[in-house]
């Protein structure tokens, strides 16, 4: 499925001639898409009346500069499904449709994110038929159909947000990695020591020297740092995905060359 669950990635092969790839950004692609049905919309001749035709202008305005701000919803929920739309964010921010009710009606927008949070306008008849009735008087109020409302919807890409969970994931193998460097380590300095008969005595004396005087020391300042760096990815996770969805997948080259260096280097110091 492309962007919009009505046309597709039509707004970004107007607006660049070509299907969207895996390097194109998920904020180039909405803001293609809403341009594309804000002319479409602004060209169509419906019958109105001079307030419906006033209310609708007005949403198209509203449309325009909240293409051109820029600041998309992110699926943080709805991970293994694909693409899907969110009315309303974890971090408070609006998709298109709920944008221009926060306008005019943040009530029933409110509502809509509680009882529709994932769901598309077309289905919502279906799941929310109460809803569905207040949100087809808001359109009609507004110069607008259910369809066009539709077409209005993005879907949002759960991979705009799972690059912090990657990153939490890298850390977690880097320790896992330094602690068992360390052990083998301590396995070699043990069985280097002097031998001192049958009880190995000698060995045992080697690996409690290396154990207290080396493993536990050295091993703690790296666990507090890697604990401190997972705590701040996860403070940042916003921000981060909101970079992976101004980028694109250009970003992944350089976090995966990131996390390989990240990963040798872990090695290296637990040698």
């Amino acid at each position: 499925m492309g962007l919009n669950s009505v046309i597709g990635d039509q707004g970004f092969l107007a607006a660049h001639g070509r299907q969207p790839t895996a390097f194109d950004s998920e904020a180039r692609r909405i803001q293609a898409h809403l341009r594309y049905v804000h002319a479409f919309l602004a060209g169509a001749s419906n019958e109105l009346s001079p307030s419906q035709a006033s209310r609708r202008a007005s949403c198209l305005d509203a449309l325009m500069l909240y293409s051109n701000r820029g600041a998309f919803p992110q699926n943080t929920g709805a991970l293994s499904s694909g693409r899907r739309p969110i009315f309303i964010d974890h971090d408070r921010t609006p998709c298109a449709v709920a944008c221009l009710m926060l306008e005019t009606d943040p009530a029933l927008a409110r509502a809509i994110d509680r009882c529709c949070h994932y769901s598309f306008v077309s289905d919502m008849p279906e799941e929310a038929p109460e809803l569905a009735c207040r949100l087809t008087g808001w359109a009609m109020r507004h110069g607008f159909t259910l369809h066009e409302l539709a077409m209005i919807q993005p879907g949002y890409d759960p991979c705009a947000y799972s690059i912090w969970i990657a990153l939490c994931a890298v850390l977690v193998i880097m320790s896992v990695n330094f602690v068992l460097a360390w052990v083998a380590f301590g396995v070699w300095v043990s069985s280097r020591g002097p031998d001192c008969g049958a009880a190995n005595q000698g060995h045992c004396d080697r690996l409690e020297e290396y154990l207290l005087g080396y493993w536990i020391p050295g091993l703690m300042p790296v666990l507090l740092v890697v604990v401190a760096i997972g705590a701040l990815v996860a403070r940042c996770q916003a921000s981060l995905s909101r970079l992976y969805q101004d980028s694109g997948n250009c970003l992944l080259p350089w976090v995966l060359g990131f996390c390989l260096v990240a990963y040798l280097a872990s090695f290296v110091m637990g040698m």
